[in-house]
């Protein structure tokens, strides 16, 4: 019985068979070794069960659940053995894989690259914190809407969390604490974090601030809250362009 792949720390997926007794003399155990429990309901799990037979001499079509226990990546095997009085027991090859386990890691380390198109960490999977800002609009071709944004931590340093078209929708609101499961990518230049899962964790508890930058903006600042204080239009503007750039200027230095 395969139970499945998963990847850490979610849990392990369900996998079940059902067993007939027939001229039975009494209860059925089904027990299991490794790293595996057992359930009749799929709600509550142990490593040993007793499915009682009662007035009858029969137990038809009895349930087994079966999930991983396992906190180790790779193969992960075990049993379910089935015995009763008088009866011949029956053993179930039961098998998990774990295929990795999201990361924790900082920003910083998510932007880490050996030259500036190649990620250190591209391709691994990451658990971050931070607060949502900066939201970028994206319509899916369905319509439905899918949004991209900036989560900032603590520090004001950002990281780009870009849309996942198969992820439920999460409804974007500016200031909220989340905790994103994804995988490090990149595209046009950026450092992004493509999510498997959202996790809510509520309001902000920790106004981020900008970050002030007098120097022109070089890949160090990707992501970054920043504010730009006493520019100047480098060319005069009352309506914000519809390709979303401006140029402005301070002491000589022009900032895109």
């Amino acid at each position: 019985l395969n139970v499945g792949s998963y990847l850490l720390p979610y849990a392990s997926p369900v996998a079940n068979f059902n067993f007939t007794g027939l001229a039975l003399a009494g209860d059925v155990t089904v027990a299991t070794t490794g790293n595996f429990e057992i359930s009749k309901d799929n709600i509550t799990f142990a490593t040993s069960l007793t499915y009682v037979l009662g007035q009858a001499t029969s137990m038809t079509d009895s349930t087994v659940y079966v999930r991983s226990t396992a906190t180790t990546v790779g193969a992960n095997t075990g049993s379910i053995t089935i015995t009763s009085v008088d009866a011949t027991d029956v053993t179930v090859a039961v098998n998990s894989t774990i295929t990795g386990q999201y990361i924790p890691m900082t920003f910083e380390e998510i932007k880490e690259s050996t030259t500036p198109e190649v990620l250190v960490n591209l391709g691994t999977k990451v658990v971050i914190d931070g607060t949502t800002n900066c939201l970028n609009f994206y319509f899916h071709t369905t319509n439905a809407p899918r949004y991209s944004y900036y989560l900032l931590n603590q520090e004001g340093e950002g990281i780009f969390i870009f849309r996942n078209p198969v992820l439920p929708y999460y409804d974007f609101n500016g200031g909220d604490s989340l905790r994103i499961y994804g995988t490090v990518a990149y595209f046009g230049g950026n450092a992004q974090v493509v999510p498997d899962s959202i996790e809510y964790l509520g309001a902000a508890t920790v106004e981020v601030q900008p970050i002030s930058v007098s120097t022109a903006l070089t890949e160090a600042n990707e992501g970054n809250y920043i504010i730009l204080e006493d520019v100047s239009f480098v060319t005069p503007t009352a309506n914000w362009p519809t390709n979303g750039n401006v140029s402005v200027t301070k002491d000589g230095v022009v900032y895109v």
